[in-house]
């Protein structure tokens, strides 16, 4: 995402993301853990979908916390162990290592999710972030704190994989809604606050300088950040979506900043093109997904994609977009301009217990 990453109290998220295979077992890591990050039994419509960068493969995970595997998006596997309830987020430029977070811990996959392992055990993983290129450092946010004691609760980093952990102690235990690290520098971490504003570093936590983007906005101190995005081709510009504000730009890393349209819109996703600067899509709470093709000034919906589409992704290194509805999985080439159906999950087994499960109706919206 890609960094991943709803992204807000007590949601979850998985990040995909390269690992070595010889890391060591994580300090926080105990026997009396779940060694999977949920059980239910599998069913219902794609809650989320994440491409990983080191091949062709996606990864799809339904509103009641089945994971599917495609290595090419025709066809689809089901992974016989189950995952949240949430969405994924892909990192790595080598093998896919699978992070989830949840409200049990911070679990790991080295095998498409196949089995897991806890690295931090009673932590509640609202966020995480991380970049493909150094994807053993690793930034999580935590909600409430670990059962025995204060350590897990509030902004995290680690360097070698989840082996050892740190806690940002720079910044006061905000109740985070965004998190994302910088395209270049896994030292570069930028994260938004129920309270409103931007907050940015670029010494890796150790020192923090915030902009409240706007005077006004849905928090105390300016809009709730829901998301940021990076345009890949000028690091220096960052866009955010807002809470109830809209989206905003800025040129210079995060001085200053422009509107950039929907106001009145909470933004929950925003995704810069990486060969355009004129060019960006958002997920909004109340249009669905729009793209703009002139900066900001006009924001519109995109031909063949269905209405009923409030999800959309891209994969970077080859500028193509997917989006889902249901359980099937649509794509473009070409910016958005045209869209075609890619291929759907396998139909329901026989005899699934659809009933006996909450199933979340809503795909994932990132924050």
């Amino acid at each position: 995402m890609s960094s991943l990453s709803l992204a807000g109290k007590g949601a979850l998220a998985i990040v995909v993301i390269a690992l070595c295979a010889s890391c060591g077992r994580s300090r926080f890591a105990d026997s009396r853990c779940p060694n999977e990050p949920v059980s239910t039994t599998p069913s219902g419509s794609i809650f989320d979908l994440e491409l990983s960068n080191s091949s062709e493969r996606l990864y799809a995970v339904t509103a009641a916390g089945a994971l599917y595997v495609s290595d090419d998006g025709s066809r689809w596997r089901e992974s016989p162990s189950r995952a949240p309830e949430s969405g994924v987020t892909v990192l790595g430029e080598r093998s896919d290592l699978l992070l989830s977070g949840t409200g049990k811990g911070l679990f790991v996959s080295r095998n498409e999710g196949r089995s897991w392992r806890n690295l931090a055990c009673g932590w509640d993983v609202s966020q995480i972030a991380g970049i493909p290129k150094y994807a053993k450092t690793i930034y999580v946010s935590t909600t409430t704190p670990r059962e025995d004691s204060e350590e897990g609760l509030g902004l995290y980093t680690t360097s070698d994989g989840g082996v050892s952990w740190k806690k940002i102690t720079s910044l006061s235990n905000y109740d985070i809604s965004s998190l994302a690290v910088g395209p270049k520098s896994p030292r570069v971490v930028y994260l938004g606050t129920e309270n409103g504003g931007l907050y940015m570093s670029d010494d890796g936590g150790e020192h923090w300088r915030f902009n409240e983007i706007q005077s006004v906005g849905g928090g105390l101190d300016g809009p709730t950040v829901f998301s940021i995005g990076f345009n890949a081709g000028r690091p220096s510009t960052l866009w955010v979506g807002s809470q109830l504000e809209g989206v905003f730009s800025s040129e210079d890393n995060g001085e200053h900043w422009s509107r950039r349209g929907l106001r009145g819109q909470s933004v929950y996703e925003i995704i810069p093109d990486p060969t355009s600067q004129n060019i960006v899509y958002a997920v909004t709470d109340g249009k669905g997904v729009l793209r703009t093709t002139d900066g900001g000034r006009n924001w519109r919906s995109m031909r063949g994609l269905p209405r009923s589409a409030i999800v959309l992704i891209l994969r970077a290194k080859d500028n193509t977009l997917y989006s889902w509805v249901g359980r099937t999985v649509f794509v473009s080439r070409d910016h958005g301009t045209t869209w075609q159906r890619l291929s759907s999950l396998p139909p329901l087994k026989a005899g699934s217990r659809l009933g006996q499960t909450v199933v979340r109706d809503e795909p994932r919206l990132k924050r």
